[in-house]
């Protein structure tokens, strides 16, 4: 995206016609709707009529959204002495507005730069801004005008550079403190079923909620934003996780008191006194059938609530495929939500991945920076790589091996990271194997041989898991697979 002087764009709306005026703004990478260019001449109008200059309003970012989270900004600039975001609303509440500027300062001071942000709003002439207190304040149009004439603004070549999704994007599992002071935002997608849920639970309508989401979704945030307002409630919330526990899961537990459980100790916690007021399933795809039945006898018998949150795709064998769980709890009286939009999807990853699954999708329009290829054929040249990139701070993702067989890939594998012990969690740069295991069907789509000794666990279900775990950068290390070097070859070529 390409910065503009508002005063051109106020003048282009004006003069040219809409073809025209469309193409202008697609060479800034600009999109907006023909109300909301009426709004930013209106505005434009208004601060030229209150002495503004228009060489005063160049530099302005116009629509642009973060990466990933698709947060929105309506006028964004960036100064050497503040950045500025101007909200505009055709009309609005105050309620509304105050909402929109607190989300918006959160994620611009995270840039380390003072932030001033302003709305006004077309209809009422209104302008608003927030007091050092997060407090909205109501203020004049000749103060939002001195707010843009006295900015030392400076041109900024690549803003999507400017924003590390890593600050944005928090996990219950890997940002847990983070996520307990409330350091975060859910969308109005998350919002909107996350409210219906407690108003669900508070009126004792429907038992069972089941919250389906595939990778990027924030299937996880909404589900941990749900148990912790129960948790705030006092309610006895008793998450069970359907994996091993990761670090995040003990600091939730021991220090702050949250009451979470692998599944594998399902029996022993239902047997305690202490009655659960609320039962979360997370990753429920991986349950167990009689695990869901000892859930459902329970939540039957004490007449409580109970969520199941999951993704029907992230499973790792043909047996937890073949038990079908989500469709089980689909057939308990429940209200299903569906999260689609993506917002932890960087959308080179997610073209990488999805080209790689399937090589009939191939899409020669992405530019791949931040994937990275590497090739061996000696397992000792490979496992000393593994290494040198462990040290250099990327996550190398492991296939889970036999507990009681040495498989070759044993030979290579580092560190203690695998496929389970992931599950939920997610990383900046992941990094992992495709060894010579892997093939393409007739059919275009990736698959892999169970090696003689190995667990029933497939290897392309768990790469598929290893490279969704990814934020930033994936790096992939062929062994001893020509073809497949191949295949990664051709999607990455420019």
């Amino acid at each position: 995206m390409r910065s503009i002087n508002l005063s051109s764009y106020s003048d282009a709306f004006k003069t040219l016609d809409e073809a025209q005026f469309i193409k202008y703004l697609d060479y800034f990478g600009v999109q907006v709707k023909a109300q909301e260019s009426e709004d930013i001449y209106s505005f434009v109008t208004r601060m030229i009529s209150n002495g503004l200059f228009s060489d005063q309003l160049t530099d302005f970012f116009v629509g642009y959204s973060i990466p990933q989270i698709s947060k929105e900004f309506d006028l964004l600039r960036f100064g050497h002495n503040y950045i500025l975001d101007i909200e505009l609303k055709n009309i609005s509440t105050e309620e509304r507005i105050a909402t929109q500027l607190i989300q918006n300062s959160y994620y611009l001071r995270a840039l380390g730069t003072p932030v001033i942000t302003y709305a006004f709003v077309v209809k009422t002439q209104g302008v608003f801004t927030l007091d050092e207190n997060g407090n909205l304040m109501k203020r004049t149009m000749k103060e939002l005008v001195n707010a843009v004439g006295g900015q030392q603004s400076k041109g900024i070549d690549n803003i999507d550079a400017l924003f590390k999704p890593s600050v944005y994007l928090v996990s219950p599992l890997n940002s847990p403190e983070k996520f307990i002071s409330g350091s975060y935002f859910l969308t109005g997608n998350q919002l909107a079923a996350r409210n219906d849920i407690i108003r669900i639970f508070a009126d004792n309508s429907v038992p069972v909620i089941a919250i389906e989401g595939k990778p990027g979704t924030g299937k996880t945030l909404l589900t941990y934003d749900i148990a912790r307002y129960f948790v705030d409630q006092k309610w006895n919330v008793c998450l069970f996780h359907c994996g091993y526990l990761a670090e995040g899961h003990y600091i939730l537990m021991n220090e702050h008191k949250w009451n979470i459980h692998p599944i594998r100790d399902l029996d022993s916690v239902l047997q305690q006194p202490q009655k659960c007021n609320l039962i979360i399933v997370d990753e429920a795809q991986r349950v167990y059938s009689n695990q869901l039945e000892a859930i459902i006898n329970y939540i039957n018998e004490r007449k409580i609530k109970c969520i199941f949150s999951y993704d029907p795709e992230q499973v790792f064998s043909s047996s937890e495929s073949l038990r079908n769980i989500a469709g089980r709890v689909e057939q308990l009286i429940h209200k299903k939500y569906r999260l689609t939009e993506k917002i932890r999807t960087n959308k080179e990853i997610a073209s990488f991945i999805t080209n790689l699954f399937n090589r009939n999708k191939i899409n020669s329009n992405i530019e791949y920076n931040n994937i990275y290829l590497q090739y061996f054929d000696s397992a000792e040249f490979l496992r000393r790589y593994l290494e040198q990139l462990k040290d250099h701070g990327w996550e190398v993702i492991n296939y889970t091996t036999s507990s009681y067989n040495h498989l070759t890939y044993d030979k290579y594998q580092v560190g203690h990271r695998n496929a389970h012990l992931v599950i939920g969690q997610e990383f900046d740069k992941v990094a992992t194997v495709i060894n010579q295991h892997f093939y393409y069907g007739d059919d275009g789509l990736l698959r892999a041989r169970r090696e003689l000794g190995a667990p029933e666990y497939q290897l392309d279900k768990m790469l598929y898991q290893i490279l969704t775990r990814a934020r930033q950068e994936i790096t992939i290390v062929v062994y001893q697979n020509k073809p497949m070097l191949d295949a990664c070859l051709r999607i990455l070529e420019k």
